[in-house]
């Protein structure tokens, strides 16, 4: 092919046959980039995305809106289908105004209660202008209460009508009701300072009276105290400092007082030791026996048992049968 000065081409009309296929392929291209679009659009306003109006159709080819049906149409038995229902994008509901939180009401607060002013004293009047109040004692002799008829105020034959004899408030009743020590003091103060009959000093006790026993015993040493104490809270169980404690002497006279004071005490058992004192109160070692009218019993001295052995075991079956009485 040769090219003509005229066209370029050795051919004529080669040149804009290439030109106008060129044409047709932008114009398919465009076509299909609107009606792509298009579809696009249509699709966003079936879902409600975007609203347009159904004549405004953007694409280059609008396909015209449908002819209403003519009333031929119907008459020929065709069901009216109605006018045209347009899409519309659901609304949103209106929401509730909010409720404010319920407030619990404030209950009222009472008033105080404000007390009475109290009333002002009233002055006292001046010295000397109050009468003078002259106090007067009026003596009176009790009268003498009516002697009882004979028999009045007895019971089953008499003996409860008639009050006790014997000082205090309560007569021989308070004597009775005493207790221990307010017995025991009082025959101490019967039996004077000396004894009348050899003229030493009146023997007395020491120690606690309410244990339920007695101690008469002739005097020991420091050493022997404590062998005794020993004995005394192993076996009996009770602290010598709460035993009441006597040293008896051969004077009957003597021994009279010591007996009246432990009846005072009335213990359960009177514990004898020592054979010089069991002799001169008439008991015999290991033999149960009688002081006045309590039980009593004696055994040997700590001196005795530290002179023989063989009197500890006697000693402490005695000590053991006192724990089981007292």
């Amino acid at each position: 092919m040769s090219r003509s000065p005229a066209s370029g081409w050795g051919i004529e009309g080669v040149r804009p046959l290439v030109y106008h296929s060129e044409m047709h392929d932008l114009r398919d291209e465009l076509a299909g980039l609107v009606a792509d679009v298009t579809a696009t659009l249509e699709a966003m306003r079936l879902q409600g995305t975007i609203v347009l109006p159904v004549g405004d159709r953007i694409g280059a080819s609008r396909s015209p809106e449908p002819e209403p049906p003519s009333p031929a149409a119907y008459s020929r038995g065709g069901a009216d289908p109605g006018p045209a229902r347009r899409f519309e994008p659901p609304r949103p509901e209106p929401r509730a105004a909010p409720i404010p939180p319920s407030r619990a009401e404030p209950r009222p607060v009472p008033a105080p209660t404000i007390a009475a002013p109290l009333p002002e004293p009233r002055p006292s009047p001046p010295l000397g202008s109050a009468p003078e109040l002259v106090v007067r004692t009026v003596t009176t002799a009790p009268t003498p209460a009516p002697a009882p008829a004979p028999g009045e105020g007895a019971m089953f034959g008499g003996g409860f009508g008639a009050a006790p004899t014997g000082g205090g408030l309560l007569g021989a009743w308070g004597a009775k009701l005493a207790g221990p020590e307010d017995r025991l003091a009082k025959v101490v103060a019967e039996l004077g300072p000396t004894c009348p009959a050899c003229g030493e000093v009146t023997v007395t006790g020491v120690g606690g009276v309410r244990n339920g026993l007695v101690l008469l015993r002739t005097p020991c040493t420091a050493a022997e105290a404590v062998v005794l104490g020993n004995m005394l809270v192993r076996v009996v169980g009770v602290e010598p400092d709460d035993v009441w404690t006597a040293a008896p002497r051969a004077c009957a006279t003597c021994a009279d007082a010591v007996k009246r004071q432990v009846e005072a005490i009335k213990p359960r058992v009177v514990l004898v030791l020592g054979e010089a004192a069991a002799a001169a109160l008439g008991l015999s070692i290991g033999v149960w026996g009688s002081f006045g009218t309590i039980a009593a019993v004696a055994t040997f001295h700590p001196a005795e048992m530290a002179a023989d052995a063989n009197r500890k075991r006697p000693a402490f079956a005695v000590l053991q049968e006192v724990a089981g009485r007292r």
